[in-house]
């Protein structure tokens, strides 16, 4: 059965990008000072792993 790349590459795309524009929103909210270190670090983390369940879904 063909693999549908379009629709991984898609997704991957989107992953990708919605993971960086969590992880700019986290880093802003650190240096505004709205969250501690370790609150973001388990923020990024989070999303971190989303994305290599996204990944690994490819």
């Amino acid at each position: 059965m063909p693999v549908d790349t379009d629709s991984d590459d898609t997704e991957l795309v989107t992953a990708v990008a919605t993971f960086l524009d969590d992880i700019d929103a986290a880093y802003d909210d650190y240096e505004k000072g709205y969250a501690d270190p370790d609150a973001t670090l388990s923020v990024i983390m989070s999303h971190v792993e989303t994305l290599r369940e996204t990944t690994d879904e490819s």
